[in-house]
């Protein structure tokens, strides 16, 4: 039985739901947040229930061949995106899968034939709405607080860090909608910073904004 704070080196079996895939140690299953399949990773357990852990990667010692370079710096912090380390047409089939185990583990059914994933024509850009967040308290990236650089922790309007409403990063841009809405968000910060700067501000997050 795995038990909470274990590391371990294991290779990742197959993509799960939610950002997730997924090995299993000695019959046990243990989701591993980021991993790919393929990956050889040293992994730290952080939680266990009675039919499974989750766990973390501590150390990526053999990345997978499905793995390609997040085109986003926000990548990993922020909760917008769940796969984008990963090479899309491994994406398209992980879905695919998805589809196929619902129905036959969950539905039932048997020899089920799911057809490919139909590839969207555009992998960035694709998005007419987001939802973005304001914030006193702004959340910073393990990137932003190793540059050393001055940077204003009293407001942020961007994306929650993923499993937390109330962590805001500022974000200066985004490849989920189009190019539009990143120039839009850029001018709402400018403009609701030097509003909130000559008001004050308080802690905790205030409203969101939806952009189409």
């Amino acid at each position: 039985m795995l038990k909470k704070g274990a590391e371990l080196e294991l290779i990742v079996e197959k993509f799960a739901d939610r950002g997730k895939s997924l090995t299993r140690v000695d019959g046990y299953v243990l989701f591993v947040e980021g991993g790919v399949p393929g990956d050889r990773a040293r992994v730290r357990v952080v939680k266990r229930k009675k039919n499974y852990a989750e766990g973390r990667i501590v150390e990526l010692l053999e990345p997978s061949p499905l793995r390609t370079e997040p085109r986003c710096r926000y990548f990993g912090t922020c909760g917008g995106c769940k796969w984008q380390h990963v090479r899309y047409e491994a994406q398209l089939e992980a879905k695919r899968q998805s589809v196929y185990e619902a129905l036959v583990h969950h539905g039932g059914f048997e020899d089920v034939e799911v057809r490919p994933t139909l590839p969207s024509p555009r992998l960035y850009g694709y998005r007419n709405k987001m939802e973005f967040s304001f914030s006193a308290d702004r959340w910073l990236t393990p990137d932003e607080i190793a540059s050393g650089r001055p940077l204003d922790r009293h407001f942020a309007v961007g994306l929650h860090v993923p499993g937390n409403f109330y962590k805001v990063i500022d974000l200066e841009e985004c490849h989920l909608p189009e190019p539009i809405t990143v120039r839009l968000l850029n001018a709402l910060r400018a403009f609701f910073k030097a509003k909130a700067g000559s008001r004050g501000t308080s802690g905790g997050t205030k409203a969101t904004c939806a952009i189409w």
